[in-house]
Parts: structure tokens; sequence; C-alpha cells
């Protein structure tokens, strides 16, 4: 040992802090906290009683085995840059399970200082966030994801869900923390809920609905009382009925269409410029038919006489400015010419520069109501013409679709992970899905991208991995861990969680935390924390 013990175990710590309050804003603080941790833990010495420890943990053996498929695939991938790359990157699994497993575990304190250091660091980037929304113009943000500064909004949305779980921890299971601070952690759980919608992730959501429903499940184990559970039952199941009422309303007003009289279609502008009416297309923009009363060349025209963005070029999101501008004028009723134009206020023309395609995201900027809107749109564009290119849901399906033919012709073994893109590459030009060359994406299923780089086999190995180290070590009576695991599972079926560094370091830092890291979580069914 070159340093004293106390030293060796401070800068342990800080190193597991610095790591966890990197994950909102930066991958490479990240790295040098998961690096700090390493050059540590081989400075400390105490090998003897760490080989020791190692001899006798299965469950660190197994959780090796995540990394298994990359491993063995790698011999017969033709692209061994890319799958040196994937290496390099799923190197955490081995190294951070290493660490925490064979130190020794966190004591109470500790443990709760790493917890409340993270939620003060997801609430603080929350706040940055919210407040770059606010203090800019109205026009500058449509997709009000965008506001996650510094890493994806989907991985913010679970870091959010894990900081939102941690409170209830402690404001529920913990009776040695201090009512004030109870209150001050609630103040923040709230505050952090009302962000998520905010925020406008969908994975997001569907984790807090998960967490709502797991925290009235802790709350009906711990009370007895009959009158008391009552009280939870109805509250919950109120909930529901106000989620679901609320959804299908929204979804039964988006399908409203207003009627539209063919035979009473005009033929020219009030200028005598003819219209093209396209009436085989049922597409609808805030239940108004899309391609009717429209006038290019009136829209050209008037066009470049409010706005310095050419009509044929595209809009700040990277859409085509011309079908931006004929969306926009439908959703509001206009007719698209140069009355529709002119209409339009100076906040109608930003926001449609900025690729705002109906007044929807005018009207309810921080609603969920916008993204709804937009899923809803974007599944009726599909069912109707078959265009995949602007939505991100059925975008996903595409990419699950190309996965499954891949892994049809290799099935046991996969084609190697560094061939996964090249695979799915060649599905893409030979099927012509209508998407464009830059959207041709990995599957964003991260189960899928196992089983197509390193086959059934390699996806049957991941899934042990994932698994068994959780039940050997019991983690499945616990409330943090049973939920922290929900939220890497639930997300992998709409990303690949593990290809960003992010994703890998959010997964087995928290991970090794609450399976190898303490021996002290209060049960579900305890109020006071118990030792294992």
């Amino acid at each position: 040992m070159l340093f004293s013990s106390s030293f060796h175990r401070w800068v342990y710590l800080i190193a597991l802090a610095i790591t966890a309050c990197s994950l909102p804003f930066s991958p490479y603080t990240a790295s040098i906290g998961i690096i700090s941790m390493l050059v540590n833990f081989i400075l400390e010495g105490q090998w003897r009683l760490k080989l020791n420890t190692f001899k006798g943990n299965r469950a660190l053996w197994i959780s090796y085995l995540l990394y298994l498929p990359i491993l063995y695939s790698a011999f017969y991938s033709s692209n061994f840059p890319i799958t040196f790359k994937e290496l390099r990157l799923w190197l955490p699994f081995i190294v951070v399970p290493t660490i925490v497993a064979l130190s020794e575990p966190l004591n109470n304190k500790e443990f709760k200082w790493i917890m409340l250091l993270f939620v003060l660091d997801v609430f603080v980037a929350s706040i940055i966030s919210s407040t770059y929304l606010f203090s800019i113009s109205t026009d500058l943000v449509i997709d009000v994801r965008q506001i996650s500064l510094f890493i994806s909004h989907i991985r913010f949305s679970l870091m959010v869900n894990l900081a939102i779980a941690i409170i209830i921890h402690y404001v529920v299971l913990d009776n040695g923390i201090e009512k004030i601070h109870k209150f001050l952690l609630s103040m923040v759980m709230l505050w952090l809920v009302a962000f998520l919608f905010i925020l406008q992730s969908f994975t997001g959501i569907v984790m807090l609905f998960l967490l709502v429903f797991m925290g009235f499940v802790l709350l009906y184990i711990k009370k007895k009382s009959q009158v008391v559970r009552f009280v939870l039952a109805s509250t919950f199941f109120s909930l529901v009925f106000i989620i679901v009422s609320t959804i299908t309303h929204k979804v039964d007003r988006y399908y409203t269409r207003n009627y539209t009289d063919f035979s009473t279609l005009m033929q020219r502008t009030v200028n005598g410029v003819p219209y093209q009416h396209d009436t085989v297309r049922r597409v609808y923009e805030n239940g108004n038919l899309l391609y009717i009363n429209i006038c290019d060349p009136e829209l050209s025209e008037q066009w470049a006489r409010r706005s310095t963005l050419p009509f044929d070029s595209l809009d700040n999101k990277g859409q085509p400015l011309n079908h931006t501008i004929i969306r926009y004028l439908t959703s509001l009723g206009y007719t698209k010419d140069s009355v529709g134009i002119w209409k339009l206020s100076d906040e109608d023309i930003a926001f449609i520069e900025n690729g705002a395609t109906s007044v929807v995201f005018k009207e309810s900027k921080l609603g969920i109501d916008t993204r709804l809107y937009q899923l809803l749109w974007e599944i009726d564009a599909y069912r109707t013409e078959g265009s995949v290119s602007y939505s991100s849901v059925i975008q996903r399906l595409v990419f699950a679709k190309a996965a499954l033919f891949v892994i049809k012709d290799n099935f046991w073994v996969g084609v190697g992970w560094g061939d996964i893109q090249e695979s799915l590459n060649q599905y893409y030009k030979v099927h012509e899905l209508g998407l464009p060359e830059n959207l041709w994406f990995m599957p964003h299923n991260q189960y899928l991208t196992v089983w197509v780089g390193a086959g059934f086999i390699g996806l049957a190995i991941f899934m042990v991995a994932l698994l068994v180290p959780f039940i050997l070590r019991n983690r499945y009576k616990y409330f943090l861990p049973v939920y922290f695991l929900a939220i890497i599972m639930v997300s992998m079926l709409s990303e690949d969680t593990f290809e960003s560094h992010i994703g890998i370091t959010f997964a087995v830092l928290f991970g090794s935390l609450f399976i190898f890291g303490d021996n002290f979580l209060p049960k579900i069914n305890e109020s006071n924390p118990t030792n294992l």
C-alpha cells in the first residue's frame, strides 16, 4: 500500500462521486473518475485480501460475461477497427464492478452521500436546462428535448427518474432523515417530475409511470391499515383512469377532421393564379386536409418578402422549408397562397424558419401535447403514405425490421460486432425503404444489436450477465436496485443504451453500487436499514 488506508478510501469515495456527478454533464470527467478509481485500486495493494474476496464472488464472475459477446465475435468480424473501438468502450463493465466488488463496501453514510450528490447534480442540470429554455426567445426552440444541453435527452431522462427513485428511497424508507430534509427532498422530487414533462421524453415518462406504480406497491406493502390500503388503491386506479382518459381524449381530438367539400374547392387565388388540389392524399394537419389550396408560385414569391430563408431550402431543423410552410399554414386553416403568407405574424414566420410544422408547437410549447401530436402525425403519415424520414418512432420499427432480417440468416453467432452496421446497410440498400442514407442507423434496441453482432448465443450470455448477479445477491428484495434494473432493461427496448460512453458509465456505476457496493439497503417490506 503506497499511502494509508484512510487516504485510499477517500480517493475511492471522491472518484465515485466525480463519476456519479459527471453523468448529467460530461463523459470526459466521468472517465477521469473511473481512471482515478482504477489507479487508486492498483496503488492500494492488499492483493491477497482482494484475491480471496474475488474467489468467493460468483456474482462478479458472472457479471464479466457481459463483455464476452463482443470478445468472441471479434474473431470473425471483418471490421476490426470498429470491434476494437467497441471493446474499449465496454471496458468499464470489467473495471468498475471489479473495483467496487473488491473494495470495502460503502457504509450507510457513504452510500447516502454518493446518492444525494448525484441527485443534486441532476437537479442542477435540470435547472440549467430549464433556465436556457425560459431565457431564450419563444421562437428559437421547437423541440424542447434539445434543452438537454450536455447529454442525450433520453439518457438524461433516465437519470432524472433514478434521482426521483433515490429521493423516494430516503423520504419513504429511511427513518434516519430529518423531516426538514425530507421536505426539501420532496420539493426537489416534485420539480424533477415536472421537468420530465418539460423535457418531453416518452421513455422518461414511461419510466416515471413505472416508478409511480412501484411507489404505490411499496406503500401498500408497508402500510398495514386496511383503510390506508383502500385509499392508496383508490388513488392509484383514479390516476390510471385520469391518464387513460386524457390520452384517449387527445387522440380522439387529433383524429377529428374538418369536413372538406371537394365540389366547392376554389380553382384560382385572389390574384387569378391556379390552385393545386390533391384530393387523393388524405394527410391532415391539425384536422385540416394538407394537399389542397396550394399555390407554389405565390408561396415562393411572398415568402421571399417575409423571410431571408429561400423557399426551396431547408428550415433550421433540416426539413424542406416549403413543406414546413404548407403544413403550418394548413394547421391554421389558411390557404397556401399569398393571402395565407401575409396572415402569418412575425412570430409565426420565426417558428416556421425554426422547423415548426404546426401552430400546435406555438400554442403548447412546454406541454406533452406537442410530443403526442408529433407522434400521432408521424404514425398517421406512415399509415397513409409510408413516410418514415421524419418519424423517430417509425424509424425504430424500420431499424428493428432490418435487424431481424439480418438475424434470420445469422441466428446463432451473428455477423461479428464490427460488421453490425454494414450488414444493416445492405438491407437498407436492397429494400429501398425511402430512408435517407444519413438515417441508416443501428437497431436502437440493445437486445437486437447484441443478437445481430453475437447471435442468439451472445444474447443469452448477455441476459445471464445482466440478471444472474442481481439474483445471486438477492437484489430483487430491494427497491432501488429493482427500479434501476427496470430503467436499464426498458431503455434498451428503444435505445442502444450501451453504445455510448454515458449510457455504459451510468449503467455500470449504479449497477455496481447497487449489486456489489453496499450491504445495508432497506428491503421493500421494511422501513429501517437492514444488513444482508
